[in-house]
């Protein structure tokens, strides 16, 4: 069964999405905000840091992985060549609307206090070497490195 894809009819520009996401980060208590550009200009990471409730700040990479709505959405279609460049500022605007209807989500769940900053974004965790703790631990086989246990914590 495959779920419609959000967002796919925004013409929302992904400048403007990402504004927004700082303005959402900022009122959510984000201590810092930077990004990751690709070779093209484009925005594909952004990085925010959040204080935990001991008073540790924390930082967060979200990638929006904008081939992978582009695969999506346009591979194998006609007119690939003609609409190629529109189409990958589609997939662009798609994959940050995502973004940013996701993190709204996640803040409610913290304001509401279902879930803490923590919980729900710890995969997104930097670990250092502009990692994440998801990519890490997939690298491991989601096995967790033994130093890591040992320590109690990540970098």
């Amino acid at each position: 069964m495959r779920v419609k894809l959000k967002n796919y009819t925004t013409d929302i520009h992904a400048s403007k999405t990402i504004a927004e996401i700082q303005e959402l980060l900022a009122k959510s208590g984000a201590r810092g905000i930077a990004f990751e550009y690709d070779s093209s200009g484009n925005i594909e990471s952004l990085f925010f840091k959040l204080q935990l409730p001991n008073g540790k700040e924390v930082a967060f990479k979200l990638p929006a992985k904008p081939e992978a709505v582009y695969k999506v959405m346009f591979e194998g279609k006609l007119g690939r060549d003609q609409f190629e460049e529109s189409r990958r500022q589609k997939s662009l605007n798609i994959a940050w609307r995502i973004i940013k209807e996701w993190l709204e989500v996640q803040f409610s769940l913290i304001e509401l206090n279902q879930a803490e900053a923590i919980e729900i974004f710890l995969p997104y965790m930097v670990t250092g070497e502009n990692r994440t703790l998801y990519q890490d631990m997939k690298e491991d086989q989601f096995k967790l490195a033994s130093s890591i246990a040992e320590e109690g914590k990540v970098a």
